[in-house]
């Protein structure tokens, strides 16, 4: 069981990652903004961060650069969960302590497999994604048939929302269905 860190605004989406990650036999700590955040990480000493990059008062990539900054930078894991398009959250990503990024909605599987790999010392996300992007911009570029970036990735970001949603939505709702019920 690892002490899991979820720094996030948003209280429906905590409440539901916390009953995901708890049932998946974690401990889970909460903070609404990066200032909480950053004080937990100082006094709980998480093994794991879930962190949102859209934060009132210290932002993700804020609050990603004060955590570099400290003498647990090289243990500490932090694993980005944003809604923005992925490109844009890779360029707001400073190198180093991130070791993973998933985009919003994201399935529970995924987030318990991610966080796993993760606690496991496996990299899932920053350096692999922006390599994934600069192959893609350089293939767009070569080829004048190829959509532009910022359309590519509006139209791979609709798609992911339209996929996901429905397999997203099911467990969603059941869990909610739980935590009402107890």
């Amino acid at each position: 069981m690892a002490r899991i860190l979820m720094v996030e605004d948003d209280a429906n989406i905590r409440e539901v990652y916390r009953t995901i990650l708890e049932a998946a036999g974690h401990d889970v700590l909460e903070a609404a903004d990066g200032q909480e955040g950053f004080r937990s990480v100082l006094m709980d000493e998480p093994d794991l961060v879930l962190l949102d990059l859209s934060l009132p008062l210290i932002d993700g990539d804020g609050l990603l650069k004060r955590l570099e900054r400290l003498p647990i930078a090289d243990e500490l894991k932090v694993i980005v969960v944003t809604a923005h398009d992925r490109r844009v959250a890779t360029s707001r990503i400073p190198e180093g302590t991130c070791r993973g990024l998933l985009i919003k909605p994201v399935h529970p599987d995924e987030l318990v497999r991610t966080v796993h790999d993760c606690l496991e010392g496996r990299t899932c996300g920053q350096r692999l994604v922006r390599r994934f992007i600069s192959r893609n911009v350089a293939n767009s570029s070569t080829n004048p048939n190829a959509t532009t970036s910022a359309e590519d990735s509006r139209s791979s970001f609709a798609r992911r929302r339209t996929t996901s949603r429905r397999s997203f939505e099911v467990p969603c709702i059941t869990i909610a269905r739980c935590i009402r019920r107890s």
